[in-house]
């Protein structure tokens, strides 16, 4: 088992202390008491006794004074001094002041001798306190050992630690000794807290997913420990730890780790060899490691298993879950099994402390000596991996230029990345060539129309790629709500760019869909600023909405040929690209009002609505389809008011709320709002005047029914024709009158003429005929033309 130097050195540096401490009971304590009195605390002394007599049983503590001391604890040295400062007053009064710093060493050696992971700053800590200890004479030995280690560093590799054996841990467990000694554990407190939770919590399968050298077994480590230090607390009865780990990262390149486990059976093997000796066959062993976990509670860590995965392994983890906990270090998810962790980087202050830390421990002064600007730039340079500062530090400490280091990290990028981008499928290689030759972020529905992959292919190779660490997701606001946009991790980027070239074709036709792009957005913006109100004018406020939009464009193409089911297949696949986008359902119900299927038509945009309830162009469509396909008056006004309340400028909107007024009955209100639009606005199109004045005419004539049936007033009625008149006289003039308007009007002068001819009121008949003379060559075009002209004659 290698001890590293930093767990010798601590461990020698609290030895000498504890020696000086022990040293001044026996030389200032035990000299003024005859018996183990010397020890006030009765319980310290029954246990001190109790050790003692243990291993000498033959031998009588009372007459043994000065070896009693050798079975008290660390802690305990200097509080029976405490407490004997009546009987030594001089001797205390140097110890009373270091109290606090004792304390504060006490955890320290509980992690040197206990084989836990040491903290940041363990190391500085007691080196510091030896430095300030070392003037005083009570503490000779501290002295001697730091003169000596600064003397001759090799000094510590010749001392042993003490072993600590299974024996003493309430949790049984065969954690290995930490590997990150030498700089101590550094950040990940929130990381730490969160995997400790997920662990005593309800989750079955926990994954520490990241690139390599993250940090993921180290902060595995250290949360299992934490977890066996619970003690009676603890949940579990055994934590077992076996690695798949194959190869490391030295200055000189990648290496290959001796007896690493690199397939299932072996890890199979690993695992039953630590509950017994066995040479059973695989079946054998899993039934065996399965009978443990059932009588057991037993948390299972799983430490680089992207080594070994594959279907065996994942039926052994479902299985497993059933009766124990896993967690699970990797730099692959293993999908639905498990609840996944994703590791990033340390933070900017975190990084400069391990690089410091690490030059500290190689005594290379030069990277001591950098500020901490320069050591952040670096950091950034090495994108705050773990594994890279230290491999910084080592390649400088070897002899080479930081800058050079920097630089050239090709063999840093093979061994994080390599092996889990060869194994990648190539819907997700062509997903990350696409975010490179895009160069920006990307979202799914983006990477859909640049990829041409189907939705389910697409978001497959999506959730690989995040279990991977390849590629990150960020979540932009906006006014459509959350959009999640997919880019490429750091140091994934620098390795695709040195190992995965694009050609320029490629990027070609990524640039060539992105222009396509914009320029569909461009046309877009044209129709609506056209027509805000045509059915073409698509809002689409984010990039997933503007390709969403795209396919709607190409749905509203096929419906004007009447080619609805594929026009639908159009929206459909819009739907699974913006399933929240409101123009989704909007035109989805237009094109279903237009194939007969309305109730459908209505569902949709009753869903359209409870995602924009307010959007003006939503409440103009759907009341138009209320009105004209379902006939419902009385609603479609309600929807129509909503949309004139936030859009009275709108010659759409106000047409359509007139229409409405007009069928509702109000007919002054609407007919008064139809005169204001055409004789009040110049800029008028030939089409929208066009479909006023037959609005317009057709009010006057329906106002010209109430007025003669309802209310039997004659003359009423005959003003309201004479104002139709006169709307088409107006539209004549303004040469906007199309067949449709004609058709209207010769309904009302048809009108106009059976009032005539039921109230033989032939002194008007003159009036009609003289409008009829006027407009004869157009009242030809009429359908009602020859019931017009039977109507004179009779007359």
């Amino acid at each position: 088992m290698k001890i590293s130097e930093a767990r010798l050195t601590l461990y020698a540096f609290i030895s000498a202390i504890e020696t000086d401490l022990k040293n001044l009971i026996i030389t200032q304590i035990i000299p003024l008491h005859n018996s183990t009195y010397f020890i006030p605390d009765s319980g310290l002394r029954d246990t001190s006794i109790k050790r003692f007599t243990k291993d000498h049983p033959g031998l009588d503590p009372e007459s043994n004074l000065n070896d009693i001391v050798h079975y008290v604890d660390f802690q305990d040295t200097y509080k029976i001094l405490l407490q004997n400062s009546q009987l030594k007053p001089d001797c205390v009064d140097k110890v009373k002041p270091l109290v606090e710093k004792l304390d504060h060493i006490v955890p320290i050696r509980n992690r040197v001798m206990h084989n836990r992971p040491l903290l940041h700053g363990d190391l500085g800590f007691v080196y510091g306190f030896l430095q300030d200890v070392s003037v005083e004479d009570v503490f000779s030995t501290s002295r001697l050992t730091l003169q000596q280690i600064e003397t001759d560093p090799n000094y510590i590799l010749s001392i042993d630690l003490p072993r600590f054996t299974a024996e003493d841990e309430i949790v049984y467990h065969n954690l290995p000794v930490p590997d990150f000694d030498e700089t101590g554990f550094i950040g990940r407190k929130k990381d730490a807290l969160e995997i400790t939770k997920l662990l005593l919590g309800s989750t079955r399968v926990v994954s520490v997913i990241g690139e390599g050298g993250m940090g993921k077994s180290a902060l595995m480590l250290k949360v299992a420990y934490d977890i066996a230090d619970m003690g009676e607390r603890c949940p579990f009865d055994m934590i077992l730890w076996t690695t798949a780990k194959t190869t490391m990262l030295t200055p000189a390149g990648i290496v290959e780790i001796k007896d690493a486990i690199d397939n299932f059976p072996g890890l199979v093997r690993n695992l039953a060899g630590h509950i017994e000796d066995t040479n059973k066959s695989l079946t054998e062993n899993i039934d065996l490691v399965l009978e443990v976990f059932k009588t057991f509670k037993t948390l299972l860590i799983i430490d680089n298993l992207e080594t070994i995965i594959n279907e065996d392994i994942k039926a052994f983890i479902r299985e497993a879950q059933l009766h124990s906990k896993i967690a699970i270090t990797s730099r692959v998810g293993l999908g639905e099994l498990e609840y996944p962790r994703h590791l990033d980087g340390l933070s900017e202050a975190e990084s400069v402390t391990l690089i410091r830390e690490a030059a500290k421990m190689r005594n290379e002064e030069m990277l001591v000596r950098l500020n901490n600007s320069r050591l952040s730039e670096i950091a950034k340079h090495l994108h705050y991996n773990p594994l890279a500062l230290k491999w910084f530090v080592n390649s400088v400490v070897a002899g080479k230029n930081p800058d050079e280091v920097v630089m050239n990290k090709d063999s840093l990028l093979e061994f994080c990345l390599s092996n889990v981008y060869d194994k990648m499928s190539n819907s997700a290689k062509l997903i990350l060539n696409t975010i490179l030759a895009a160069r920006t972020p990307l979202t799914e529905a983006e990477l859909a129309f640049y990829t041409e992959k189907s939705a389910v292919e697409l978001k497959k190779a999506i959730i690989s790629l995040i279990a991977t660490s390849f590629v990150k997701r960020t979540v932009t606001k906006n006014s459509a709500g959350d959009e999640l946009s997919y880019s490429i991790t750091d140091f994934a980027r620098e390795y695709l760019l040195k190992h995965n070239k694009l050609g320029k074709v490629f990027i070609a036709a990524i640039t060539d869909k992105k222009n396509k792009l914009i320029g569909s957005s461009e046309q877009r913006k044209i129709a609506k600023k056209h027509s805000e109100f045509s059915v073409i004018a698509i809002e689409a406020r984010t990039s997933t909405e503007i390709i969403a939009s795209r396919y709607l464009q190409q749905a509203l193409q096929l419906s004007r040929q009447q080619e609805y089911e594929p026009a639908l297949d159009k929206v459909g696949e819009a739907k699974n690209l913006a399933p929240n986008y409101f123009e989704v359902y909007r035109v989805s119900g237009f094109i279903k009002s237009l194939s007969d299927d309305l109730l459908g038509a209505e569902e949709d945009f009753q869903i359209a609505l409870e995602i924009q309830p307010d959007n003006a162009r939503l409440n103009f469509y759907y009341s138009g389809f209320l009105l004209k396909s379902l006939g419902d008056s009385a609603k479609a006004f309600e929807y129509i008011s909503k949309a004139y309340r936030d859009r009275p400028d709108a010659n759409e909107v106000v047409i359509e709320y007139a229409r409405n007024l007009v069928y509702q009955g109000t007919y002054d209100d609407g007919i008064s709002a139809l005169e204001k639009l055409i004789r009040s606005n110049p800029d008028l199109s030939v089409k929208t005047s066009q479909i006023v004045g037959t609005l317009l005419i057709n009010a006057y004539r329906r106002y010209a029914e109430k007025e003669y049936v309802i209310k039997k007033d004659t003359g009423e009625a005959f003003k309201k024709l004479l104002k139709a008149n006169d709307v088409f006289t107006l539209c004549t003039d303004m040469r906007v009158v199309d067949e449709r308007m004609i058709d209207e009007f010769g309904n009302a002068l048809f009108y106009m003429l059976t009032i005539i001819d039921e109230q033989g009121l032939s002194h008007l008949l003159t009036y009609a005929q003289q409008i009829y003379d006027k407009c004869k060559v157009l009242i030809t075009k009429s359908s009602y033309h020859k019931a017009i002209a039977k109507a004179l004659e009779s007359l």
